[in-house]
């Protein structure tokens, strides 16, 4: 005699994967490669406390980035001091060859 206990069937890929994403992030001492392009006004330098990763960013520990300093519609915070208020990151000069 056979026991099913699962009915689920596996998750199915979609046909075509994202586009991987540039990383835009400075390490320590390195080349800035890029500012964010959804910035919209002006911007701050955060170094990172942590390491996150999405769509948009793959950012290590130590390394420092250009994040939106736009409050929202609402009086939302903006991207960079959700970070900061997060402990994510803190505030920082950039890069010398910035």
């Amino acid at each position: 005699m056979v026991n099913k206990t699962s009915t689920a069937r596996p998750a199915r890929r979609s046909a075509a994967a994202p586009a991987p994403t540039a990383n835009v992030a400075t390490q320590p001492g390195a080349a800035v490669a890029g500012q964010v392009e959804s910035a919209e006004g002006p911007t701050r330098w955060l170094e990172m406390k942590v390491g996150i990763s999405g769509t948009q960013y793959s950012l290590s520990p130590g390394w420092k980035h250009p994040f939106c300093d736009q409050p929202g519609p609402d009086g939302e915070p903006s991207e960079a001091q959700r970070l900061i208020d997060a402990s994510f990151a803190f505030e920082t000069d950039p890069p010398a060859d910035a």
